[in-house]
């Protein structure tokens, strides 16, 4: 029997109860039909198989689509299926809206890899903590109860509380992203808003300048010339360790005495000034012909990619087991600022973009509170010094 209008008027439930519904199926399009309920409402399905299991998808309201128009629909999806697609599961996908996965390609492709020069730390959280959480979730799903329990999982239960606070605020930029490109509701609001960050504290793990000596002597131990002359580089100007390996020949003045970086955070050029000893280290680097970096890899063309294996052999041997590549710079802002120069110019030279940054060195500087405490404390040692002698003279008398 094929299906026409004056069968579909007619149809009618035929079924037990008040659940579940009546089928009237088409003898032309195998799996095409109607599909009655108790209440009387009449909607047009396809049924078919899929890997083995039966599955019923919605066509549309009788009414509102025509026997004709309903079995144009089924055909098309029944030629999907035979060419392997399942339209159930992309009518739910449609239903269930963005999927988290589909925002994290968006993002990268669009957002982070153009515009972020962090983009790899982008990845790598995406990977590790969002994806594996969140992938297959609608973003417009996720709740400020989900993300408050996901963020304390990786700061209490992974014991990375600032890695915690690193995946929120990605996972917040995601979303916003989500919203300015309309991949859900603009007006979405944010579940990582509110959501409480781990304290963090400024490591203040530094080197004193008693320990230079032992370190350059366990420099020498050193067989490659690149890594000891990076570490040295370090020291001697308080670089940050990925702008020391990608330093190329090209922003490096030694008439002027300054390396130039023209990628920077910030997205300023920026200017280091080079000491005397930081120039002759600069004279004695071999240039690699076809090498643009300054510190070389071994791997043709290639920079140096990381220094921290090197460096865990080189400070246990000069006995400074708890210092970090990145000690180095603060060590350089302690012994500036313990020199006497002020915060501002400490925050200048190691171009921090907030003097906040700086404060960790404030008590190495000259504390005014603690000079007119000092200069009160002798005044008052000094009036007491003089009534003690006034008092020995009395007595005498």
């Amino acid at each position: 029997m094929k299906l026409t209008k004056m069968i579909c008027d007619k149809a009618e439930y035929k079924g037990k109860g008040k659940s579940g519904f009546f089928a009237v199926w088409d003898d032309e399009l195998k799996g095409f039909g109607l599909r009655v309920t108790p209440n009387g409402r009449k909607c047009f399905v396809v049924s078919y198989r899929f890997k083995g299991r039966k599955k019923i998808v919605s066509l549309g309201h009788y009414g509102v689509l025509t026997v004709e128009q309903a079995r144009q629909k089924a055909r098309e999806y029944l030629v999907q299926v035979s060419q392997g697609d399942d339209p159930a599961e992309e009518k739910a996908k449609a239903a269930r809206g963005t999927l988290m996965k589909d925002l994290a390609e968006q993002f990268m492709d669009n957002y982070s890899k153009p515009f972020k020069k962090s983009w790899k730390e982008d990845l790598r959280r995406i990977n590790t903590y969002i994806l594996p959480r969140f992938g297959k979730w609608n973003v417009s799903d996720i709740r400020r109860p989900d993300v408050i329990k996901f963020h304390s999982w990786i700061g209490k239960d992974q014991g990375k509380p600032y890695e915690a606070n690193r995946v929120l605020a990605l996972l917040s930029t995601m979303i916003e992203y989500a919203c300015k490109i309309e991949m859900i509701e603009s007006n979405h609001p944010n579940p990582c808003r509110k959501v409480d960050k781990f304290e963090e504290k400024s490591r203040d793990v530094l080197m004193p300048m008693e320990s230079v000596p032992r370190l350059m002597q366990a420099l020498e131990t050193e067989s490659n010339v690149f890594v000891r002359s990076a570490i040295l580089l370090l020291i001697l100007t308080g670089m940050r360790k990925t702008e020391t390996l990608t330093l190329k020949w090209e922003n490096i003045d030694l008439q002027r005495g300054e390396i130039r970086l023209p990628e920077t955070k910030s997205g300023e050029t920026q200017y280091i000034h080079l000491n005397e000893p930081a120039i002759e280290l600069m004279k004695g680097i071999p240039r690699i012909q076809g090498n643009p970096y300054v510190f070389a890899s071994s791997i043709e063309g290639k920079r140096l990619w990381e220094l921290n294996r090197r460096w865990l052999r080189i400070r246990h041997e000069a006995g400074m087991d708890g210092i970090t590549i990145h000690d180095l710079r603060r060590s350089v802002g302690s012994w500036l600022a313990m020199d006497g120069n002020s915060l501002y110019l400490v925050s200048k030279i190691l171009r921090h973009n907030d003097v906040k940054t700086t404060e960790i060195y404030a008590h190495m500087t000259e504390d005014p509170k603690k000079a007119a405490m000092e200069k009160l404390g002798k005044k008052i040692v000094s009036i007491k010094d003089v009534r003690t002698a006034a008092e020995v003279k009395i007595g005498k008398a």
